[in-house]
This record gives structure tokens, C-alpha cells and sequence, in this order.
């Protein structure tokens, strides 16, 4: 291994987790398989793949066991113009790595609906119970499970990865049916199936969102929806939105109609994402990522991306002191802030990543910088 390696993970417990030692073999085998591991900025899922993740090793250290990785950004990007649509585009090439990415839902064969949220998301695991247990006192079926981000600004996320024969069947045909969109509108029984399909799942989504925004910690950010659908190509959809009902509709007609836009690249993806900020506005094309193991994107997502990574390496956890301004209460707000000197006297503009919801009750009195060991929720003794 080269002098670039990072650790992982260990078994040691670490965010209120322990993982075993052959769990992190298996990771280990997994990243130096046929696929490689994404290398996104803070795991945010809206960001470009700007690299990956080219090998691991489980390496002992005592009675601790780490999992050592060697994450790599280089690439090379060539633009050109998406005639159909007069967008910019890149086409993201990794020179050391040319395995195809790991997709979501990979090997998944049962049918319905598995969540996963964060647990850096809530103050509490009895918050997770909480959100879990709800789910299954109002009978539903799908699956939960705990993502790991280790996110320095953890945005609020849930993910939907949806395995669902009936709307995998209806996106197939908007993927690969001449005229996708003009067919979808004026042909009613392929624009009811779609709709009725459409609504029932969303309506199934937008009763887990409701749930989770009632348990996460509570801030300024809305949440972020990310819906995966299991079909080939893989389609992810994104949402950041304030209303549930804005984050969980799927929206078939306005995907048939992108999905035509974009297929003339359509053929050599194996995954491809779309964003948006409301229900009402179109799917916009983010990325796809290709069976030999490119990206194309959209440049200007690309040039945030590395807008954000500049951000990120500015950004340290810090606690904000509140005052409120009639009982003269004080609290404290614990955030991240991404610090850009601004003059040689060595003044900085400081931008604070999150807030009370509360925050015009309150006024900022001052801050202090806290450790950079990120903290999330702690599992309660046994």
C-alpha cells in the first residue's frame, strides 16, 4: 500500500458502531473487487463522482483491526456540448481505476422498499427507535438500515432503494420505447399504469419522510430525498425541497420526457441521476455513470463539486452561542462553518452551514471552535 492510504474503518466503536473484523474484510474484498467505491465530496449524493476508491487492506494494530483504503481523485475531463439539450457536459475519465462503479441495490433481488438514514441525522438512537417503530405499528413492509456517511456537515438524508417489479416495468418501457415522452402523454392506458403506480409509491415514500423530519435533529436544512429505482439503467432521483409532497413524487411524465433527452448516451450507462428542487419543476439531468467506469455530467454540477471540495477543506465543527432576544436565554448550536480569509491582517468571513429552526427568536452572541472529532448519536449501554 502507498503512503496515501486512509483508514476507513475500524473495530473499534466509532459513532456509536462496532464493526467486526470480518465485516471489514469483506469491505476489503468488496473495494478490491470488479467495481470501485465512489470518492464523493462529503457524501453528498448531489455531488460528482471525482474519484474512487482504488484498493484496501484490513491491517491489526494491537487488539483494533483497521480498514486502510487508498481514495484517489485524480481524473481528466473533456467538455463538449449535449446537442439535444444545448448543455455543457463532461466526460470524466480515471486513469487509475477504470472499473465500473458500485451502484446501489447491487445484487438485490427481494421486492418493495428499503430506507436508510443516517444516524449522525438524529440527537438519539431511542430517536431512530422511534422513527423505525413507527413504521412497523402502521404495518409497513419495507426494510430499514443505518447508512455511514462520516460526513464533516452531515445535510439531513434519507434514501428510498425502491425494487419494485410493476414501476421497474413501466420505467423500462419510458427507457428504451421510441418517442418515450410523446407516447407518454397522448397514450392513456400507458399514462394511467405509470400515474397509478407513481402515486401509490410516492404516497408510501412521503409517509417516511413525514416520519423522519417528525425524529431527526431538527435545523434549518430541509431534508434531501434521494429515490433509487432498481432498473437498467439504474435511475436515482434526487429532491431537496421544504414539503414532503415536493421531495416524494416520482414524476413519470417529466422523467419520459429526459429520458428521451439523454438517449443517445443512454445505451453505455449503467446509472443515471436527476435532480430538482420542487415537484413542479422538471427533472434535471446531474450524472451518469458508464459500464467502463466514466462519468458524464452536467459541467456546472461539476464545477460545484469542485467548488465544495475547496469548502469542505475550510470547514472545521464549531459551536455558535445564541441568545434569545426577550428572556434573554442562552443555548449553543452545534454546527460546522466554512472559514475564507478575506484579508493579510488575518480576518476571516465565517459562513455557518446550519441553524435553529427557531433561529429569528434568537440572536448569535459569538462562537468557538470545537474538536474536529465529528460526534453523532451514542448508543445507549446494554
Amino acid at each position: 500500500m502507498s503512503q496515501d492510504k486512509v483508514i476507513l474503518a475500524t473495530t473499534e466503536v466509532i459513532d456509536g458502531i462496532m464493526l467486526p473484523r470480518e465485516s471489514l474484510v469483506h469491505a476489503a474484498a468488496a473495494i478490491n473487487g470488479k467495481k470501485a467505491p465512489r470518492k464523493i465530496v462529503d457524501h453528498d449524493p448531489c455531488s460528482i463522482p471525482l474519484g474512487k476508491v482504488r484498493a484496501a487492506e484490513v491491517v491489526d494494530i494491537g487488539k483494533t483491526a483497521a480498514l486502510f483504503g487508498i481514495p484517489d481523485e485524480t481524473h481528466r475531463v473533456a467538455t463538449s456540448i449535449h446537442e439535444p439539450s444545448g448543455i455543457s457536459i463532461v466526460e470524466i475519465t480515471y486513469p487509475h481505476d477504470n472499473r465500473p462503479f458500485v451502484l446501489h441495490l447491487a445484487g438485490e433481488t427481494d421486492a418493495g422498499i428499503a430506507v436508510e438514514v443516517d444516524p449522525a441525522n438524529f440527537d438519539s438512537f431511542k430517536d431512530i427507535k422511534a422513527f423505525q417503530d413507527l413504521a412497523k405499528q402502521n404495518g409497513a413492509n419495507e426494510k430499514t438500515s443505518l447508512m455511514g456517511r462520516r460526513s464533516l456537515t452531515p445535510e439531513p438524508l434519507i434514501q428510498f432503494l425502491i425494487s419494485d417489479p410493476v414501476l421497474a416495468g413501466v420505467l423500462f418501457w419510458a427507457l428504451w420505447r421510441g418517442e418515450r415522452f410523446l407516447t407518454y402523454t397522448v397514450d392513456a392506458t400507458a399514462r394511467k399504469a405509470g400515474d397509478a403506480i407513481s402515486d401509490t409509491i410516492s404516497a408510501r415514500l412521503r409517509s417516511w419522510l413525514e416520519n423522519f423530519n417528525r425524529h431527526r435533529s431538527q435545523d434549518d436544512r430541509a431534508a434531501t430525498s434521494e429515490i433509487v429505482v432498481n432498473v437498467d439503467p439504474q435511475i436515482i432521483l434526487i429532491t431537496k425541497g421544504q414539503h414532503t409532497e415536493q421531495q416524494t413524487d416520482i414524476g413519470i411524465q417529466s422523467l419520459a420526457k429526459q429520458l428521451e433527452l439523454w438517449e443517445p448516451l443512454l445505451h453505455k450507462a449503467d446509472s443515471i441521476t436527476f435532480v430538482r428542487e420542487s415537484k413542479n419543476e422538471e427533472w434535471m439531468f446531474l450524472h451518469m455513470t458508464t459500464s467502463d467506469g466514466k462519468v458524464i455530467a452536467d459541467e456546472d454540477s461539476y464545477l460545484r463539486t469542485i467548488t465544495r471540495r475547496e469548502e469542505i477543506a475550510r470547514t472545521k465543527p464549531v459551536c455558535v452561542c445564541l441568545k434569545h432576544k426577550v428572556t434573554g436565554e442562552e443555548r449553543h448550536h452545534e454546527t460546522t462553518a466554512v472559514f475564507t480569509k478575506v484579508d493579510e491582517a488575518g480576518r476571516f468571513e465565517v459562513k455557518f452551514n446550519s441553524f435553529p429552526q427557531d433561529l429569528e427568536h434568537w440572536e448569535i452572541t459569538g462562537y468557538s471552535l470545537l474538536s474536529d472529532t465529528k460526534t453523532t448519536p451514542n448508543e445507549p449501554n446494554a
